[in-house]
């Protein structure tokens, strides 16, 4: 039995790791990566100098450090050169570090860190639920497309939902069985788990919740775990407990203030993201299958286990109550892992169960192969997938700057030395593939050029008219997810 679990818990976090490595850097680098990368990299350096009393330990609130940590103890394998002319990400400094365009080894730590997560939900559920449970949330959870697709990027997401989850399942340790190792465990954890982002405070939510689904209110006890989880926070990041007054600001103004929201596309009107927003986007991005088996295991009849991982799904829409809405279900990513379990629970109650689970795998790797490799822009069949997305403009696609690199180098490989390229993207220009024997400018529509880079988002979220290039320009090449275009090459006639 022991030898069995050991080669499924193995044998399917291979299969995640090999998942995600076989098309890592073919979607192109995204906006945010060179950012994290950067402020992880200058945490490196000072901590590699030893340089503990500079002020940028101390003034930058946004995120808690850990992800910044974490990436950063591998930047310097990605990092090229030093730019001294470059506008600072490091406030102190006198440039900014200039990293290969892939961001490979950077990456490698998101693989890990998902595939470990793909373990920790096998694990879970074989602890608390059985064998074929186990096997098939795993297989779930790490087929998700929006999943897969930011564990190819450098992101603190990949860190909330392995911390989330391995935080949901030293909580339920300790439910189940209150000892010292669990409570001691279940404070750490819930103080890294807050290093990583401020929104995982939403976690007390589940820890409280257990209290009451287990009618266990040890208040010692669960003050030991606020008490460890303060101290682990305080210990890697000092800042908040140094400048309580700008830190209570700045997290008020971030998730509080209405002048924040950020605009998004809901079924082809730009709105700012309303309270529905990350119900919406759950019901969007999840595969239909796996919707309707979530759906089913929420309505199984329950034991405390079961209650508690209902809770641990619903928790994250929590934020559904702040302000800062966007990004579709980005910001929400640790309900994956609950609902992995709550599929694979209600698999198991089906007759015929390991039929379905393999026709399950076979929908999923279908779907995957579709996407590939832009699998952050996966719509399911409620909204027509993403073909009628992209057709009928219902919702944002592309939006972290995702398709730039084969279009760059379709121009490396097809430009004249020396053509002149313009640049009509956004988010930022710095996430085409560049060559350095081509020339490059933000695109002026009273300029002509050879050729012009034109993606999606700019398009339906930033308003730029690609009808003004029909008349100069042909189109020469297309990035497509699926059948949508997610950039566009053109070349003057």
């Amino acid at each position: 039995m022991a030898w069995r679990n050991f080669t499924w818990a193995t044998a399917i976090f291979v299969f995640s790791i090999v998942l995600r490595l076989w098309n890592l850097n073919t979607a192109g680098r995204t906006a945010d990566e060179h950012a994290l990368l950067a402020k992880g990299y200058n945490f490196a350096e000072l901590f590699r100098k030893g340089d503990f009393s500079n002020r940028y330990w101390y003034e930058s609130p946004d995120h808690p450090p850990l992800s910044h940590y974490i990436y950063g103890s591998v930047a310097a394998v990605d990092m090229v050169r030093w730019d001294e002319l470059a506008k600072p990400s490091y406030p102190y400094a006198t440039g900014d570090p200039v990293f290969t365009y892939d961001l490979t080894y950077s990456r490698l730590v998101s693989v890990l860190a998902t595939s470990i997560t793909v373990l920790l939900v096998f694990w879970l559920a074989l602890k608390y639920f059985s064998f074929f449970t186990a096997v098939a949330s795993a297989l779930v959870l790490a087929m998700i497309p929006h999943l897969l697709g930011y564990s190819q990027l450098v992101a603190h997401e990949n860190l909330v939902i392995l911390f989330f989850t391995a935080t949901a399942f030293a909580y339920l340790n300790y439910f189940v069985k209150p000892t010292k190792l669990n409570i001691v465990l279940s404070g750490i954890l819930t103080g890294l788990l807050l290093e990583i982002k401020q929104s995982n405070i939403l976690v007390f939510l589940l820890l409280f919740g257990g209290c009451v689904i287990w009618k266990r209110f040890n208040i010692r006890q669960i003050g030991l775990i606020g008490l460890i989880a303060v101290l682990t926070f305080f210990v890697l990041w000092p800042m908040p407990w140094l400048h309580v007054r700008e830190f209570i600001s700045y997290n008020y103004d971030f998730w509080f203030k209405d002048g924040g929201r950020t605009p998004t596309v809901l079924f082809g009107r730009t709105m700012g993201a309303p309270f529905i927003f990350y119900g919406v986007a759950f019901l969007v991005t999840t595969p239909l299958l796996v919707l309707l088996l979530t759906f089913k295991g929420l309505l199984i009849k329950k034991n405390k286990t079961l209650w508690f991982v209902t809770l641990w799904f619903l928790v994250p829409f929590g934020l559904s109550f702040f302000h800062h809405r966007q990004h579709m279900v980005r910001y929400i990513i640790q309900f994956y892992s609950p609902l992995a379990i709550l599929a694979g629970i209600s698999l198991e109650s089906l007759k015929y169960r390991r039929i379905l689970l393999g026709v399950l795998t076979v929908y999923m790797l279908f779907i995957l192969t579709k996407i590939s490799p832009f699998y952050t822009n996966y719509f399911n069949e409620l909204v027509g997938g993403i073909n009628t997305v992209y057709s009928h403009r219902l919702f944002l696609l592309g939006e972290w700057g995702e398709g730039l690199r084969n279009p760059g180098l379709y121009l490396e490989r097809n430009a004249p030395d020396k053509s002149l390229v313009g640049l009509a993207l956004n988010p930022g220009d710095n996430l085409l593939y560049k060559s350095p024997n081509l020339k490059y400018e933000k695109f002026d529509p009273a300029r002509k050029y050879d050729f012009v880079v034109v993606n999606y988002f700019n398009v339906i979220r930033m308003g730029f008219d690609e009808s003004i290039l029909d008349k100069d320009y042909d189109v020469v090449y297309r990035e497509k997810a699926d059948g949508a275009d997610l950039a566009r090459v053109y070349q003057r006639k």
